[in-house]
């Protein structure tokens, strides 16, 4: 099975978008020759709990679920 070819452009400016407003330097490479997430990325993901569903799809669900289950943790404490 092939993927479809993915365009990466929009991932690029949202992660330029998104070190901007962290503050934080990101891996200049997003994915390897295979098509997958390069370590640096993955490592730079988990760091600073950035979700690759927004970074290469634009997906902000996962983000909002995320903030939902926090909040709703902190008023249960």
């Amino acid at each position: 099975m092939t993927l479809p070819e993915l365009d990466l452009e929009p991932a690029h400016a949202r992660l330029k978008e998104f070190a901007e407003w962290t503050g934080t330097k990101p891996p200049e490479t997003l994915v390897d020759d295979d098509g997958a997430p390069t370590n640096e990325l993955l490592a730079y993901t988990r760091q600073q709990g950035l979700s690759l569903d927004w970074l290469f799809v634009g997906d902000v669900g996962c983000l909002v679920r995320e903030v939902r289950r926090s909040r709703l943790e902190n008023v249960a404490a």
